[in-house]
């Protein structure tokens, strides 16, 4: 698996990703890893192919949550999610 400062640098990106682009719901990221390093290869502000997969695999309603924080009806931190390390997807 990927050591945890790999995962927390992901994460980071993401967030910087997410927030200089002024994105509000889903957003697909896709990494490379070369020696220890986390590259961003692509970020697009849709998900509709990665998400269901997803969210059938850790069974958390992301599609329902997205949608209401695109709404403006709620904020991500309104929600109470799971994290689940043990999935992969490729």
């Amino acid at each position: 698996g990927l050591c945890a400062l790999l995962v927390m640098h992901m994460g980071e990106y993401t967030r910087k990703l997410a927030h200089a682009r002024n994105i509000r719901g889903l957003m697909n990221v896709q990494f490379s890893i070369k020696n220890e390093m986390v590259y961003v290869i692509e970020a697009n502000p849709r998900a509709s192919r990665t998400v269901p997969f997803l969210a059938k695999a850790y069974d958390v309603p992301f599609v329902n949550m997205a949608t209401k924080v695109m709404l403006g009806t709620h904020k991500l931190k309104d929600f109470d999610i799971k994290k689940r390390l043990e999935g992969w997807a490729i």
